[in-house]
């Protein structure tokens, strides 16, 4: 029984870079542009009217997040230098909603959101 087959699949998978897309929920939004000192719970709270599972805020490191070339791993509940956060809702109806309704947000008079779906199935709808 030969393993060259399965060795290949292994050796593709193992060395092809997944998209973030696949690796993150349908209902998951990237949210940039606010304030450096702000925490996962203050900026939860610009988005109390929608359910949301999880906040992640994201710098730049080598292990969970994937964008493009850049790799960004989650920090600390209260980083103060996250570059973004993924924002998982309860659904993707949830996650356009976001989007449509804060992206442009304006934080303070400095800082203004940016507001993106993960996933191409969001992005469609809004």
């Amino acid at each position: 029984l030969s393993m060259n087959g399965i060795e290949n699949v292994m050796e593709r998978i193992l060395n092809e870079r997944v998209k973030m897309e696949q690796r993150v929920p349908i209902a998951a939004v990237k949210v940039k542009g606010f304030p450096s000192a702000m925490n996962k719970y203050q900026l939860g709270a610009i988005f109390a009217n929608l359910i949301i599972k999880s906040i992640d805020l994201c710098e730049e490191g080598k292990d969970k997040c994937c964008d493009g070339d850049e790799h960004l791993t989650p920090s600390t509940n209260n980083n103060t230098n996250a570059q973004y956060a993924l924002i998982e809702f309860a659904n993707k109806f949830h996650a356009a909603q976001a989007a449509i309704h804060y992206n442009g947000y304006r934080v303070d008079s400095k800082h203004e959101l940016l507001v993106v779906p993960v996933h191409a199935e969001v992005l469609m709808n809004i």
